[in-house]
């Protein structure tokens, strides 16, 4: 949270108009809510708070990874062809998330004390939203054909890290989890 603070004060607060800084500013505030909720239904002993604060951090989701498109588009210069459609599917995912057992039917802490989380019917199409929006994201950075050498720097080193959390996410949020029972 301090280093998330920390950063929107840095980036957002800089240069408020800039419409990088806004989006890196949502970055930062999604990735927050994301994160937080997702921490504190795994530590507190209530399984409805739990199950609720889980709801909240993964309504959050779709929203930090639509941020990151629109992130893509405006630091390639792109045009926003896909524009409404991943605006749809960030806001279509995380209204779903509040349907009760669609996404997530319920929790509860097994004998080791972490958080089980069972998942209802509509889990591989709220994924593949996501993977959608989350391919999608990649399109710009091939395509960028600006490109003076600093940016192509900054194109570069943002690949990178959207690459790293892309494979630690899938790898930690869905395969491990959703596919292999692992909830630790």
């Amino acid at each position: 949270d301090i280093l998330g603070a920390a950063l929107f004060y840095l980036v957002y607060l800089k240069d408020r108009k800039k419409q990088l800084n806004k989006q890196f500013g949502l970055m930062i505030l999604f990735t927050v809510m994301w994160t937080n909720f997702a921490l504190l239904s795994r530590v507190v002993s209530n399984l409805e708070f739990s199950l609720i604060s889980l709801r909240i951090s993964w309504i959050a989701t779709p929203l930090l990874f639509a941020t990151l498109y629109y992130f893509s588009v405006s630091l390639t210069q792109q045009v926003k062809t896909l524009k409404l459609m991943v605006l749809s599917l960030a806001i279509g995912s995380s209204l779903i998330i509040m349907v009760p057992n669609l996404i997530i039917s319920s929790v509860a802490f097994n004998s080791r004390g972490d958080l089980d989380i069972f998942y209802g019917k509509a889990i591989i199409p709220f994924l593949g939203a996501l993977s959608v929006i989350m391919v999608v994201t990649l399109i710009p950075l091939f395509k960028a054909t600006i490109i003076s050498p600093e940016e192509r720097e900054k194109i570069k080193y943002f690949f990178i890290g959207l690459s790293v959390f892309y494979v630690m996410n899938a790898t930690f949020n869905i395969l491990l989890p959703i596919f292999f029972g692992v909830s630790k």
